[in-house]
């Protein structure tokens, strides 16, 4: 009901731009919208339906989570990447678990990026619509996106269909996650994918998504007024 609630008391700032939101109460399935089925870009959130796409990758064991990768110097990504700047221009070996722990706590591109290249967008995107998150859709990694909002500018990526969601999309996703609704195994209780500690990831991915998702709405709506586009 808490979400039901919150959003009855959402106040969008006087702006140009066109915002969209939806929540879900996950308890009674009541929600409140608002341009719910129109697009927008999804910035840095689109990191929380990526780590559910390769958590179904764990779920059908062509990968573990502690499985270890190397991540060499000419993948490291513009932008936010704390592995990046901690490899100070060395390759650098990580799990699994910590790409997806950087890619949504700590925002990190490199580790998205990583994602995105093994598993490629067409695919992550059709995974991500099995999970409930119809109306997302993934289509490059960071760095790509970071190139075009150099050489065109953010008005122009604020237009692109590309690498965008629905509010009603994305939040059918973190209400279906919230409720174990989207046909994962709970990861971190079978013992041959991983051990029962630390937690389930999926109780660190639900506060971490909504604080990605919180963040960013913040930074649309100062956006708003300079680009004049459309926010999430």
């Amino acid at each position: 009901m808490l979400a039901f609630l919150f959003a009855l008391g959402i106040t969008i700032p006087h702006t140009d731009a066109t915002v969209g939101y939806t929540a879900i109460d996950v308890e009674s399935g009541r929600r409140i919208s608002a341009n719910g089925d129109e697009r927008f870009p999804m910035a840095r959130v689109f990191k929380f339906p990526v780590a559910l796409a390769v958590l179904q990758h764990v779920d059908s064991r062509e990968l573990k989570l502690d499985d270890a990768i190397t991540i060499q110097p000419s993948q490291f990504s513009r932008g936010h990447s704390p592995l990046r700047d901690s490899a100070m221009g060395k390759p650098v070996s990580v799990t699994i678990r910590r790409l997806i722990e950087l890619m949504v706590s700590e925002c990190d591109n490199t580790a998205v990026d990583y994602f995105i290249r093994r598993f490629g967008s067409a695919a992550i995107t059709s995974r991500v619509h099995t999970l409930g998150g119809d109306g997302v859709r993934i289509d490059r990694p960071e760095n790509d996106i970071a190139e075009a909002i150099q050489k065109h500018g953010i008005p122009a990526y604020i237009r692109d269909p590309r690498d965008t969601a629905t509010p009603d999309g994305m939040a059918a996703l973190l209400s279906a996650f919230a409720r174990r609704k989207d046909g994962l195994s709970p990861v971190g209780q079978v013992s041959d994918i991983r051990p029962p500690q630390p937690p389930d990831l999926r109780h660190q991915l639900v506060p971490r998504a909504l604080s990605l998702l919180n963040a960013c709405r913040h930074l649309r709506l100062q956006l708003a007024p300079v680009v004049g586009g459309d926010f999430l």
